[in-house]
């Protein structure tokens, strides 16, 4: 599944984050080599840093025209990514491929969110982002990276029933015309 990104799962993040520092802290280090207690020390620090940037957590913006996007980052690691050696890996990616709307739907919240906050990147920035959604939402499904991706990983999988290859691209093509680009073209910034 690609990561929720609702105010709810980063607070269960959080959580979870604090539950590390707390067992962290029960840790004897003296009874550690002074490898195993630098490394402590350090990932104590990166966790203690994770926890202080919680207050900040609405501070970002998941879109905008540079690789932190939330849109260019999940094509990004979908494309590049995400294994695709087997039919399994490309069911797989094709599912993730269908959680997109919904995250994208979460990620306007949270910029709601940053918005109240004033935390908003520079207008050019946004034109920019703008212009980078309406490209892909004007795209043709089968002329998307996320297809090309998929019907090129298909070359080299052995095994494969072309049967089976056609019904996933016929999917990932449905996925991303009706859920994908649908959904980037709604986006509102």
């Amino acid at each position: 599944h690609l990561d929720p990104l609702t105010v709810e799962a980063e607070d269960a993040y959080y959580a979870q984050v604090q539950k590390i520092a707390d067992q962290l802290a029960t840790y004897d280090l003296s009874k550690v080599s002074s490898t195993e207690r630098t490394s402590a020390h350090i990932y104590a620090w990166h966790v203690r840093d994770t926890l202080a940037s919680k207050e900040f957590a609405n501070n970002g913006y998941l879109v905008s025209s540079y690789m932190d996007s939330y849109p260019t980052y999940i094509e990004w690691f979908l494309t590049n990514m995400h294994p695709l050696a087997t039919l399994a890996d490309a069911e797989d990616y094709v599912s993730r491929l269908s959680e997109i709307p919904v995250r994208l739907q979460e990620a306007e919240k949270r910029l709601w969110l940053s918005q109240e906050l004033n935390a908003v990147p520079p207008r050019f920035m946004l034109r920019k982002a703008v212009d980078q959604l309406r490209l892909v939402a004007t795209t043709e499904p089968t002329e998307t990276s996320y297809y090309v991706v998929l019907d090129e990983a298909f070359a080299s999988m052995a095994g494969v029933r072309k049967e089976d290859q056609d019904e996933v691209l016929e999917q990932a093509q449905d996925t991303l015309e009706i859920g994908v680009i649908a959904a980037l073209g709604e986006l509102r910034l």
